[in-house]
């Protein structure tokens, strides 16, 4: 696939495809499997209700996010394919019918393959496929309607209760996985946005809050406000002035408040401002906050420059993202200079093959994926990876500190840290220096990982079960098991950190410790204790009963 974005794209695809799917028990059954996440197979047993098998789906999105793609090199030789077709055959004997949609690869590829059909898809589609290509998947390659038979198979496109084929038009949308987030919409009313173009934003927003918790008697739940500007800024809705996201959608397409004007002026500045000090003054304690800012055109003339003011905001630790919305006919090169005041990467444009709705759901992922307070998180590219991790500066035997990674850890689900690939060594790296230049340390530079020789398989395996991972930095003549079963790196004579053998028990080192980021999956509450410091003193006799024990 090429890069995490396009998978990840492609589960979105899936999870558009079934959702409005009904498994059960005794008539539809879907199962699910992940090629190459972190170099492992992501599989599930058949799952026979649809929450099951959105949680899996987006568990995959989470583990694609998080681990990143294994870098194989999948050949495209027609005759390496082709060596597969006695499997496939195996496929169509135990009463399977084998779909293939084919991203980014030729049909011919698969000629001799016993498959019953294959459906081409560029890689620019997998971003803006249509419903009527999911129709196709559901009608060709799922129910095989094009089989020659009268009705579809019962096994295959009915359920117990005698259900239609599924239909790929969902009548509820799946829940946002956007859940805890102040959210500002700021939107241009000034001539240079017309009433087309400001109804289509207005869509554009609506589908986007569809399916966040608006209730605010749920900690887990989101605040939308609206600002509008022109020449001048106003608070149109309050943050959090809607309690459910039909009384939000009515309001936002009664034109009520929202409204193309013709004024000429347009004071980015301004709109910036005014969500921005609406957001300090009432927005929630801890929880991350966002503004969308919407315009049809940019300038930085006198007063209305509002570079300073966004790199203000963004300083502040409230993310901005923007949508340059250009209108058919228009240049797009003026308002797509919008992207100048947007966060890393969450610049966006109406111009984008995939509209605008996915990238944005994106971008609010990314501002609900974040770590707590002195945890550290891992960014590569600028984007944010839904990985924290902590040097703890109390040095530990293996076992110990893997107990206290998940002691210390907000939702106890700490581990000492995985490593699959160089950029990962490297961000431990970087944190492990800045850790031991704070804390002053003047013992050499070590850390324990989470990866320990298992017995009963005769190989490495990560603390959390991960296997056979392509990457290692292995010290020269390691690894020894002679010196332990347990692995921690070092630094070594040549300035260089490298993983060595330690004794899980007699042997210690600091622990590197790994937790999940806090976003929709791990809530952290604001009055969670979230200060490491503060929590490594209250753990210190827990460190010391621990190597009294082992």
């Amino acid at each position: 696939m090429g890069t995490t974005d396009n998978s990840v794209q492609e589960i979105y695809m899936v999870m558009n495809l079934t959702s409005n799917w009904t498994p059960s028990q005794t008539g539809l059954r879907v199962a699910a499997i992940g090629l190459s996440i972190a170099n492992e197979v992501s599989y599930t047993a058949y799952l026979t209700t649809y929450q099951d098998l959105f949680n899996n789906l987006d568990r995959m999105r989470k583990q694609t996010t998080q681990f990143g793609l294994y870098p194989a090199t999948f050949s495209e030789n027609k005759n390496d394919i082709q060596s597969q077709a006695a499997k496939t055959q195996l496929i169509k004997y135990a009463g399977f019918e084998l779909t293939i949609v084919g991203i980014g690869i030729d049909k011919s590829l698969y000629d001799g393959i016993a498959y019953h059909k294959f459906i081409p898809m560029t890689m620019s589609q997998l971003f803006h496929y249509t419903e009527a290509f999911l129709d196709e998947l559901v009608n060709d390659g799922i129910c095989l309607w094009d089989n020659g038979w009268p009705t579809t198979p019962a096994q295959i496109c009915t359920t117990s209760t005698s259900t239609p084929k599924p239909t790929t038009t969902p009548t509820t949308k799946p829940a946002s996985p956007v859940k805890t987030v102040d959210i500002m919409f700021v939107i241009d009313t000034s001539a240079s946005m017309t009433e087309d173009a400001l109804f289509e934003v207005i869509a554009d927003i609506v589908t986007l809050t569809a399916g966040m918790n608006f209730d605010h008697r749920d900690p887990m739940s989101v605040r939308i406000g609206v600002v509008a500007f022109n020449k001048d800024a106003e608070v149109v809705y309050p943050l959090g002035h809607h309690k459910d996201f039909q009384s939000f959608a009515d309001d936002m397409f009664s034109e009520k408040k929202l409204k193309p004007t013709q004024v000429v002026e347009l004071n980015l500045r301004e709109g910036l401002e005014v969500a921005h000090g609406h957001l300090v003054q009432h927005g929630r304690e801890k929880v991350q906050k966002a503004i969308f800012l919407y315009s049809s055109a940019y300038t930085e003339a006198g007063n209305d420059n509002a570079l300073q003011a966004a790199v203000n905001i963004k300083e502040s630790g409230i993310y901005i993202i923007t949508v340059a919305y250009v209108e058919d006919g228009d240049n797009p090169y003026g308002v797509e200079e919008l992207g100048k005041l947007a966060s890393p990467r969450m610049n966006l444009t109406s111009l984008d093959p995939r509209g605008v709705v996915g990238p944005a759901q994106d971008a609010l992922c990314q501002v609900n994926c974040f770590c707590p307070t002195n945890w550290e998180q891992l960014v590569v590219a600028n984007r944010n990876f839904g990985e924290c991790y902590f040097l703890n500066n109390i040095a530990a035997n293996w076992v110990a500190g893997n107990i206290e990674c998940t002691n210390m850890s907000p939702h106890k689900e700490g581990q000492l840290a995985l490593i699959n690939s160089g950029v990962k060594s490297e961000t431990l790296q970087a944190i492990a220096i800045k850790r031991w230049k704070e804390e002053g340390m003047t013992v050499p530079l070590n850390y324990l990982i989470g990866l320990k020789y298992d017995d009963a398989s005769k190989r490495y395996i990560w603390e959390g079960g991960i296997t056979n991972l392509n990457y290692t930095d292995w010290e020269e003549g390691y690894p020894k098991l002679d010196e332990g079963k347990c692995v921690a790196t070092y630094l070594n004579i040549y300035g260089q950190m490298k993983w060595k053998n330690l004794d899980c028990i007699t042997k210690s080192s600091f622990p590197m410790c790994q937790i999940s980021t806090c976003d929709s999956e791990h809530y952290c509450p604001p009055n969670m204790i979230t200060d490491i410091y503060d929590r490594m003193r209250m753990k210190k006799p827990l460190i010391r009963r621990l190597r009294q024990y082992y």
